[in-house]
Parts: C-alpha cells; sequence; structure tokens
C-alpha cells in the first residue's frame, strides 16, 4: 500500500482536475516505486561489495541504505521503463481511444514535448530511489539480532530469537520509507515538469 497511496492520491485528483500535472505526479510516484523495487532486485545482483549511501561504509547485502554501482543501474532501469512506458501511453495510445471511453485528451492543446514528460518521470523515479536509501540509512528503524548479529529490519524475531533495537526511529519502518520516498519522487518529478515546460 505504501508504493501506491501516493499515486492514489494522485489518480483521485484526476477525477476533478484533468490536468497533465496530476498524471506526471501519479507516474513520477509509481516511477520512484519501480525504480527502487528494480535498484533493490538487480542490486543483490551485484558482485561489488554495497556501501553505505551516507558514509560510503561497507555493508552486507540487503541493508537498508546499502548501494552499488549495479543497483543504481537497476534504479535508472526501472525509472526509464515506466518513463518510456508512461509517454507511449498518453501520448500515442491515449489519442486513439475511442472518446467514449475517456472524456479528456490531457495532452490536447499542450506545449508539452514528450521528451520533457518522460524526464520529469524519469528524474522523479530515480531521485525518489535515492532518498529512499538516505531515509533506509538515517532514520529507518534497524535492530539487531542476538543470535547472529545480523541488522534487520525486522522488528521481533531473527534467528527465532528477539531482536533488539540498534538505531534509527523505532515507528519509521521500510513502508514508512516508501511511501515518504514516492512522494519525494512525486515532487521532484513535477518540479522538473514545472521547469522544463
Amino acid at each position: 500500500m505504501a508504493n501506491g497511496l501516493v499515486a492514489t492520491i494522485f489518480a483521485v485528483l484526476g477525477v476533478f482536475s484533468h490536468s497533465l500535472f496530476v498524471i506526471v505526479g501519479m507516474l513520477a510516484a509509481l516511477s520512484a516505486a519501480s525504480a527502487d523495487t528494480t535498484a533493490t532486485e538487480i542490486g543483490l545482483l551485484s558482485n561489488s561489495k554495497p556501501r553505505l549511501i551516507t558514509d560510503w561504509s561497507e555493508v552486507a547485502a540487503g541493508t537498508s541504505g546499502g548501494v552499488t554501482p549495479l543497483g543504481f543501474f537497476g534504479a535508472f532501469l526501472g525509472a526509464a521503463i515506466m518513463a518510456l512506458t508512461s509517454v507511449i501511453l498518453v501520448f500515442f495510445i491515449w489519442p486513439r481511444l475511442p472518446n467514449a471511453l475517456f472524456s479528456f485528451d490531457p495532452v490536447k492543446g499542450s506545449v508539452t514535448k514528450p521528451w520533457s514528460y518522460a524526464f520529469s518521470v524519469l528524474i522523479g523515479g530515480f531521485c525518489g530511489s535515492i532518498f529512499d536509501s538516505v531515509l533506509g540509512a538515517t532514520v529507518q528503524a534497524k535492530y539487531k539480532c542476538v543470535s547472529c548479529s545480523a541488522l534487520t529490519e525486522k522488528r521481533k524475531v531473527h534467528c527465532n530469537k528477539p531482536v533488539r533495537f540498534y538505531s534509527g526511529v523505532r515507528w519509521i519502518d521500510n513502508d514508512f520509507v516508501n511511501l515518504i520516498s514516492c512522494f519525494a519522487g512525486s515532487a521532484v518529478g513535477l518540479l522538473s515538469f514545472l521547469l522544463l515546460r
């Protein structure tokens, strides 16, 4: 739910405001979620040791805030796929749909170029993913396993043993970080869209 809440809010706003800004806000939020997911999944395949995004110290794979060059590529790829898909949908498929399906055309009468729209969704997604890593490294709650000493996001049990609070803010979990990162990605996407129009 955390990954989709910001986009859902923009989708609801789209019912009342047929603005391309609402669409950019929604898709930049989805792009941030996509970039974060692909960064994590592709980054786990990296042969290089992850480093904490804040002080560049080596951390174990899967640590919140840990990044790799391959993970950065994954974030860019996830955001780029979302940007390309959204441009195809909004600029090429949407105008060809029967008018009965949609009562408005967000692009009609607009001076917006597809490249500025795509860049806004791309940069919003990529920045949202970076922001996710920064929050994960700084404020997200981390717990230490009393059995294996590994850091984990799990609040109660790891290795069938209780965990101890280690760092971060206790009430900030991964879902909250995802929510704020999607909001940040949306804000960056909208700001870049305003600057590029």
